[in-house]
């Protein structure tokens, strides 16, 4: 699953995707991605690729509250930022919210 808003960055992302014959469910925003999150199967997933800025709802929000789920899957599941943030203190916030890694 990846959420990135921009759309530009949308098709590059899917390229990039393809390359590696990995198949994603896009959604624009964060809000998308927690609606998302209540449909979805078990093991559906196996990763979340997620902008940080997003509307609505963003990436810092969406981790929390992916992290704080009653569902096992849901708290371990690989969370990758995808952020412009390269400083430390920032990776290093996001890295108590509970992501795994920040690209």
């Amino acid at each position: 699953m990846c959420t990135e808003d921009n759309e530009l960055n949308v098709e590059i992302l899917k390229e990039l995707l393809k390359i590696e014959s990995a198949e994603c469910t896009i959604c624009e925003n964060g809000e998308k991605i927690l609606e998302e999150f209540e449909y979805y199967d078990l093991g559906e997933y196996d990763m979340i690729l997620m902008d940080v800025q997003m509307p609505v709802v963003n990436g810092y929000e969406v981790t929390m509250a992916i992290r704080r789920s009653s569902y096992e899957l849901e708290k371990t599941i690989p969370i990758i930022f995808m952020t412009a943030n390269a400083f430390s203190e920032d990776i290093q916030h996001s890295l108590t919210l509970g992501i795994n890694a920040p690209v």
